[in-house]
C-alpha cells in the first residue's frame, strides 16, 4: 500500500503543527514523522481494508507512538536536558492551544483513558488525526452537540492535568 497524497499532505500538516516549537535542525522532522508512522503501521499490517478515514486514525495513533518513543530515547540520552515538546493546536491551521512535553502528554492521555475512553479518543482524533468536530461525531456516532460539550470538558481536563506538572 502506498500513502495517498491527500492523506500524506494532511498528516504532514498535523506533524508540522505538532513540531512547530522545536528548534531548527531538530532531528525529528514532519515528513520523517509521517513516514515512520506509515512504516510502523505497514509492518503491523494495520491498514487492512480501511477507508481513508480509518487509515488516518491508524496513522494518528502511530504518530503518537513515534513521538513518545522519540521523546523517551531523547530523554534517556539527555537526562536533565530539554525534552521533546509539541504544540497542540485547537484545529489544524488554527492558533496554538499550548505547548507541552510529549511524555507529560502521554501520561495525561493514559490518565484520561482511565477516566473517559471516548474523551481520550477525541484527543487522539483531534490533535494527532486533525479531525473536526463533525468528523469526530461521524466517527464516534455521537451527536455533534455532544462532541462539542465533551470536547470543551476534555480540553479543560487536559489543560488542568498538564498544568499539574507531576508527570
Amino acid at each position: 500500500m502506498n500513502l495517498n497524497a491527500e492523506l500524506h499532505a494532511r498528516l504532514r500538516a498535523i506533524a508540522e503543527g505538532l513540531l512547530r516549537k522545536e528548534r531548527a535542525g531538530h532531528t525529528l522532522q514532519a515528513t520523517a514523522l509521517v513516514h515512520e508512522a506509515f512504516m510502523r503501521a505497514q509492518r503491523r499490517d494495520a491498514f487492512g481494508a480501511l477507508d481513508l478515514s480509518g487509515q488516518r486514525i491508524v496513522l494518528a495513533r502511530e504518530m503518537r507512538w513515534v513521538l513518545v518513543d522519540y521523546a523517551r530515547a531523547t530523554d534517556a540520552d539527555k537526562r536533565g536536558g530539554k525534552h521533546l515538546r509539541v504544540t497542540l493546536d485547537e484545529a489544524i491551521g488554527g492558533t496554538p492551544m499550548f505547548e507541552v512535553d510529549v511524555l507529560a502528554l502521554e501520561i495525561a492521555l493514559q490518565r484520561l483513558e482511565a477516566v473517559d475512553l471516548v474523551a481520550a479518543e477525541m484527543v487522539l482524533l483531534r490533535f494527532f488525526g486533525g479531525l473536526t468536530e463533525v468528523e469526530i461525531a461521524e466517527r464516534t456516532g455521537l451527536a455533534r452537540r455532544t462532541v462539542q460539550k465533551k470536547w470543551a470538558w476534555t480540553r479543560s481536563w487536559l489543560m488542568r492535568e498538564l498544568d499539574r506538572g507531576d508527570g
